[in-house]
């Protein structure tokens, strides 16, 4: 008995100790609070500071050193650099030569500082002084947008008075600052004066832009700063990596006797005639087309070629995605196939996707396959019906010889069951090869009337003497997109739309292009204006969403 109670008093203390650990795992809880600056010399906005001081910044926590000293930014930044030396948590600057003369000086700690834990800062900080007797206090806010989201980013401003015509990837800013994790940026104690702005990837923290590797922004407009207007808002820039190579062809191949690929350095856009030669003799081209789903390729057909024989392509013209072009006469050889094309076509993609179940009334159909196709062969065996099996008529057109489109003479009925079928052994390629798929019956079905909604409102344009037509995108985050254009400012409307999250965004389309042109940095071409709307538009079925207006920003 004695035995037993001795026993249960030892449980009983194990359990009370086990009890008594529970909590945190050792080291306590992960630290992931942001690093902040407590305090700094000289204080903010002082003026009259002795030319000879030096800078300190106290941190509220150990710091990795080598990352916010590469995110630092001075302003003016002297010509012979700066001394960094570190106490404990204090960061202190020197200016070998001193600071400048009657002048703002801006310090400015971007987001990419981090603390020993990786945490960065939660935005960008800075700290202005002044040697002179007073402050600039001209400053520029505005937005920063990428998709995909792009790191490294830093927004510099280049004062047009001391550099008229600055050359991002030659010369330094003047001011530099970094956007927060939304994109918001703002440029504070600027001098009144004009200032042309570029959201910069500095990828390599080499204060210049690398024009083939790093993404930038091109502003609508420059900024001008006045006595009576010191502050600028509403600067939005688009970022994106610019292609700035002329597409070049790299290479030929014959993969059978009357096929011969061509491959270009880009992505292009359209190739003009080309013409293929061996010695004095010409070997027809029959057609040609840039391949769908990786258009850096172009197909061609020919005649039947001679084995080994050496052929030479010449072409002169075409142009990239980007808009740049074949500058010179391009040739390129290869050796000429004799092996027959026995290759059989198969079947790629359809659009609307196999299975949608709300595909909208006026749908176009679009079919993909891995080789040019018999287009006859695909009239006269394409079917479409209903359910109740009604044949749907349509119009038929080719895009390029691997992609079939058809569009329905009539809205489909809502809500409905609808196949697609292909007969395999009766469709066949230019060389008269089979389909390889041994089946293709493909289904999709109609929405319900009652399940979509619609986007309305208005747009207006602060530049009254503006040109060109708007055009209004809705692009839902499920993955929906409708796109209209409007001859100007205006009403717009989405009808029909599925419900979903939208968000709305509007350019001006000022060069007719059809597309949003995103400047030069040098020689300076403006970006086109545009604006996102700042809230995201929930759609409910059969609940429209109304009076969505929008603004376009001007200078």
């Amino acid at each position: 008995m004695h035995l037993f109670r001795s026993l249960l008093l030892f449980l009983w203390v194990i359990l009370l100790f086990s009890c008594a650990k529970q909590g945190f795992p050792p080291g306590g809880p992960v630290d992931k609070t942001a690093p902040r600056i407590v305090q700094t010399f000289p204080k903010p906005d002082t003026t009259l500071v002795a030319l000879n001081s030096a800078v300190e910044i106290l941190f509220s926590e150990p710091v990795e050193r080598r990352s916010c000293e590469e995110s630092i930014f001075i302003t003016p930044l002297p010509a012979d650099g700066v001394i960094y030396q570190w106490k404990g948590n204090k960061l202190i600057i020197q200016f070998p030569k001193g600071l400048a003369a009657q002048r703002t000086c801006v310090i400015t700690i971007g987001t990419d500082c981090k603390d020993r834990r990786n945490n960065p800062m939660a935005s960008s900080f800075s700290l202005a002084f002044s040697t002179g007797d007073h402050l600039d206090q001209g400053s520029i806010q505005g937005h920063i947008y990428s998709d995909p989201p792009i790191k490294d980013v830093q927004v510099w401003a280049f004062d047009l008075q001391e550099n008229p015509h600055p050359d991002p990837s030659r010369a330094a800013p003047l001011y530099i600052t970094q956007p927060d994790a939304q994109g918001r940026f703002q440029l504070r104690y600027l001098s009144l004066s004009r200032f042309r702005v570029f959201a910069v990837q500095d990828r390599d923290h080499n204060g210049r832009y690398g024009a083939q590797s790093e993404a930038i922004g091109v502003a609508s407009w420059d900024v001008l700063l006045t006595a009576d207007r010191p502050s600028h808002t509403d600067l939005f820039l688009q970022m994106a990596v610019m292609d700035t190579t002329t597409p070049r062809l790299v290479a030929a191949f014959a993969p059978n006797q009357r096929q011969v690929d061509l491959q270009f350095s880009e992505k292009m856009a359209h190739v003009g005639p080309l013409t293929i030669t061996a010695g004095e003799d010409t070997l027809p081209v029959l057609s040609s087309f840039l391949d769908g789903q990786n258009p850096i390729l172009l197909h061609a057909r020919t005649v039947d070629q001679t084995t080994e024989r050496n052929y030479t392509v010449s072409l002169a013209h075409g142009c990239d995605q980007s808009g740049l072009c074949i500058d010179s006469l391009q040739q390129i050889t290869f050796k000429g196939s004799g092996r027959p094309d026995t290759a059989r076509p198969r079947y790629v993609s359809m659009m609307p996707r196999d299975s949608s179940r709300t595909v909208p009334w006026d749908a176009v159909f679009h079919i993909r396959f891995t080789k040019a196709m018999d287009e006859k062969s695909l009239r006269d065996h394409f079917s479409m019906h209903d359910s109740s099996r009604s044949k749907v008529e349509g119009e038929f057109s080719f895009p390029d010889p691997t992609h079939l489109q058809f569009q329905p003479f009539q809205p489909l009925a809502e809500n409905r069951l609808y196949h697609i079928t292909l007969p395999v052994d009766s469709v066949k390629d230019a060389s008269g090869n089979r389909l390889a798929d041994t089946l293709f019956v493909k289904k999709i079905k109609t929405v319900a009337a009652d399940t979509l909604s619609e986007i309305s409102g208005t747009i207006t344009d602060q530049d009254r003497s503006a040109k060109g037509n708007i055009l209004v995108q809705a692009r839902s985050l499920e993955g929906n997109q409708y796109l209209q254009q409007i001859p100007g400012p205006g009403p717009y409307r989405f009808e029909n739309i599925l419900p979903g999250s939208y968000l709305l965004y509007v350019f001006r389309d000022q060069d007719g292009n059809g597309q949003f042109t995103r400047g030069v940095p040098f020689p300076f071409q403006p970006a086109e204006r545009f604006i996102h709307y700042p809230d995201t538009l929930i759609v409910r079925a059969r609940w429209p969403n109304q009076g969505n207006d929008v603004q376009l920003p001007a200078p």
